[in-house]
């Protein structure tokens, strides 16, 4: 019973989903375990108008429901069914509102459908493993936002929730998830979701792999982008958030591995790390202009200073591999008196005076040694203080 609102529906988990057994391998055939609901035919498990799912929810139309996936509309215009099949073991949760849903539903006077996706770990091949995406809003989004002096990744008043300073609203799992969860670590799971765009200008805050999309959203914001080896995912999601609302359920169903056991480093590198760093960090800058920049917010100051902290990583990752004007160029784009920012002069003049690659180099290791070491030692200090 929901307590909370005057929602009438129901969940089927991802478990019950796989376990159940289905001759069609069709997520949709779970719609007539619900109260209410009739089917004269079998189901004809297929894509867009060739996909016959017709149920009839309270009485009403079987043209008359609404199937998202992911807060995404996943519906065949033509007959009103649902456009394209979910693997099985991708779903998350399946909820069907079947009366006295939300505003935020709308559209149709039938039942209400929504695909979910989730929340994945990143391995570092030690004990440590961490939440991608809660992680890179709390400790990478949220410090850059107030270092140029923007409030976006700011907790709403009184929350500790780190997902919330990016989705704006979150709801319970439920109780009949929280003996397993609590099992695994993860009592305090919710589901978010919100307009996520603008929050992407920061960087990633998906990952592809999890990601699951239908057939009507591929075509609203048009095929993958295939000119480049990486950073293209980048340029991916960003498009999905702009035309989506996101969903997301706090609790990891994968893992990605950003290192071998130990912490050694992977046989295959990763794109964005070892000798293709540069060309990863220029990628995802053109994708930055062309997401960002290349609208009405190319005035915003926020959409500015975000833009020359991309130029920064760019000039970064030139450095280490030795290519001098090509860094020097990003850092003129990236210098300005600001936090951390300003740190592009002295590496500017640097880069233009050090008497050869290898000294300029080595130098930039020594400054970022000095670095590391100054931040470990005002931590220890203020953990004392504290």
């Amino acid at each position: 019973m929901d307590t909370a609102t005057a929602n009438v529906g129901s969940t089927i988990f991802g478990s019950q989903v796989q376990e159940i057994a289905l001759n069609t391998r069709s997520f949709t055939q779970l719609m007539t375990l619900q109260p209410g609901v009739s089917s004269q035919q079998a189901q004809q498990p297929g894509f867009g108008s060739n996909t016959s799912v017709p149920f009839s929810f309270n009485g009403g139309q079987t043209s008359a429901n609404n199937w998202t996936l992911d807060g995404g509309r996943n519906i065949d215009t033509f007959n009103g069914n649902n456009l394209s099949m979910v693997n099985l073991d991708a779903i998350a949760e399946v909820r069907i509102e079947r009366n006295a849903y939300s505003a935020e539903y709308g559209r149709n006077g039938g039942a209400q459908v929504n695909v979910v996706t989730t929340e994945f770990y990143e391995a570092w091949g030690t004990e440590i493993v961490t939440r991608q995406d809660r992680d890179e809003i709390r400790d990478k989004h949220a410090r850059r936002a107030v270092q140029i002096g923007s409030s976006l990744f700011q907790l709403p008043p009184g929350e500790t929730d780190d997902y919330l300073r990016v989705y704006a609203s979150r709801a319970p799992i439920g109780d009949w998830a929280r003996p397993a969860l609590a099992r695994e670590g993860l009592a305090n799971a919710f589901v978010y979701s919100g307009s996520i765009f603008r929050h992407m200008a920061y960087g990633y805050l998906n990952w592809l792999p999890v990601t699951m999309l239908t057939r009507h959203a591929l075509e609203t914001i048009g095929p993958f982008t295939t000119h480049t080896r990486s950073a293209a995912d980048y340029h991916f999601l960003g498009r999905l958030a702009r035309a989506f609302l996101i969903n997301m359920i706090g609790v990891p169903t994968a893992t990605k591995h950003d290192r071998a056991p130990a912490g050694a480093a992977l046989t295959q590198a990763h794109l964005a790390s070892g000798i293709g760093s540069y060309r990863f960090e220029t990628n995802k800058l053109a994708f930055f202009d062309d997401l960002f920049t290349s609208s009405s917010d190319e005035s915003s100051e926020e959409v500015q200073l975000l833009r020359r902290f991309h130029s920064y990583g760019a000039a970064r990752a030139a450095l280490r591999d030795g290519m001098r004007s090509e860094a020097i160029r990003h850092l003129r784009e990236a210098a300005a008196p600001r936090r951390r920012l300003w740190r592009a002069y002295p590496t500017l003049a640097y880069a233009m005076i050090a008497p050869s690659t290898k000294t300029l180099q080595l130098g930039l290791r020594v400054a970022a040694a000095v670095e590391t070491r100054g931040r470990r030692a005002l931590e220890k200090l203020s953990s004392r203080r504290a």
